[in-house]
């Protein structure tokens, strides 16, 4: 008996091509978000490593400088710098020389530039790189400013024993500054960190969502910032725990 050619070679007929369309349509629908989440998760871990960097870089220049902790910024010189800051020392230029990179400042999911501030060939990259770090600083504690959170005069730094509660007292967080969009409109692009990030008692509300909501503090990891505390230690929280007058103040 011989055996049928024609058996074991048939072809895959349209119903179950599309089938199996359907279920790799399916697959990769539930697997994307589960890649994009490791992917993020993996980016928190990379901003994780770098504010304990900057922690460090924070707690040398305050053994260096008599227990006191760096100014907010403040106005010098130009052409003092590589690459130029134009004159405009706020605290990433004063701990950089504790630090081995500026790269540091920059968080891994803070990538998108839509002006141009991190152009490292850029004439003003050394100004920019002061001005839009991804974190903020909680100067209303560390460098109180005698016109609040948006004022232009730098206050008076204070002492490392001032500080009671180093491990509840926040220092840096995730931060964010609009650059696209209309403020608080449907497009309202938040791009770029923010040098300096203002107490809750600053914040605006949501919504309209707009720089101020949170005071510059943004939530760009899954819904969670990351916070660096004065003692160094960093932990990620939803932006509602940070919300507690406490974490905000030396006491």
């Amino acid at each position: 008996m011989h055996a049928d050619p024609g058996r074991g070679s048939r072809g895959f007929t349209l119903i179950e091509l599309l089938v199996v369309i359907a279920i790799i349509a399916i697959l990769a629908s539930m697997l994307f978000p589960v890649f994009a989440q490791a992917r993020e998760k993996a980016r928190q871990a990379g901003c994780t490593s770098q504010l304990k960097q900057l922690g460090l870089g924070f707690m040398a220049y305050v053994q260096d400088y008599d227990e006191v902790f760096p100014l907010l910024s403040y106005s010098g010189a130009a052409g003092q710098t590589t690459p130029d800051n134009r004159g405009a020392f706020r605290w990433p230029w004063l701990i950089q020389p504790y630090l081995r990179t500026f790269d540091i400042l920059v968080c891994p999911t803070d990538s998108s530039d839509p002006k141009g501030y991190r152009d490292k060939s850029g004439p003003y990259y050394g100004y920019y790189l002061g001005l839009f770090p991804s974190y903020g600083y909680n100067n209303e504690a560390f460098v109180p400013d005698p016109d609040g959170p948006t004022g232009p005069l730098p206050g008076a730094p204070v002492g490392l024993a001032q500080v009671q509660q180093p491990a509840a007292t926040i220092l840096l967080t995730d931060s964010t500054y609009i650059t696209a969009g209309a403020a608080g409109g449907a497009d309202a692009a938040f791009h770029n960190g923010y040098y300096r990030i203002a107490p809750p008692a600053m914040w605006a509300g949501s919504p309209p969502l707009t720089r101020l909501s949170f005071g510059y503090v943004w939530p760009r990891h899954n819904q969670q910032v990351e916070v660096l505390f004065a003692d160094g230690h960093v932990d990620p929280s939803p932006i509602g725990q940070l919300a507690d007058p406490g974490l905000w103040d030396l006491n």
